[in-house]
């Protein structure tokens, strides 16, 4: 494609890179974006029995590239019987047994609580802003899915209603 063709599709990307620069600043000053973290000092759930034997199955063939050692390790895992995959459920017990005492310990600690508490007002959002943010007024088919207005704007015409606007105005 030579220059002069790309100039339409050019001065696109550089509306929209505008665009989307500016939403995601306010996404990022809204508070948003960290709130989808979790709590640092939540103790984390136990490794599946599956992956328990992947990750073993890996060490042994650190050769394989991870897709193939992952298809292959998912073979063996479903021809192996109850008595081969014992050792991993034994070892899946106890992990998940330090983590029923650890997540015990941190929730009687009120750390979770605290932690909500100051997501809650550091990110200014709640589960009902949320909801009805997220409410919409077409068919039954779009609530179910919880699309909000925008989004299903953005699915009919393939690009944002705002990116439309402006880049119309452009032109």
């Amino acid at each position: 494609m030579t220059v002069p063709q790309k100039k339409p599709f050019q001065e696109m990307y550089d509306v929209a890179k505008k665009v989307y620069d500016v939403d995601h600043e306010e996404y990022v000053k809204s508070g948003q974006k960290e709130a989808r973290t979790r709590d640092p000092e939540k103790p984390k759930k136990p490794t599946s029995l599956f992956f328990l034997f992947l990750n073993e199955y890996r060490k042994k063939n650190e050769s394989l590239k991870l897709t193939d050692a992952s298809k292959l390790a998912a073979a063996i895992w479903n021809d192996m019987s109850k008595e081969q995959k014992q050792p991993y459920e034994k070892q899946y017990a106890e992990e998940k047994n330090k983590y029923d005492e650890a997540l015990k310990l941190y929730k009687a600690s009120g750390k979770e609580d605290v932690w909500r508490e100051k997501n809650r007002e550091d990110h200014c959002w709640t589960a009902s802003e949320n909801s009805e943010k997220r409410q919409v007024k077409e068919g039954p088919a779009a609530m179910s899915v919880g699309l909000t207005q925008e989004m299903m704007q953005q699915q009919r015409f393939g690009v944002r209603p705002r990116l439309v606007v402006e880049f119309a105005t452009n032109f």
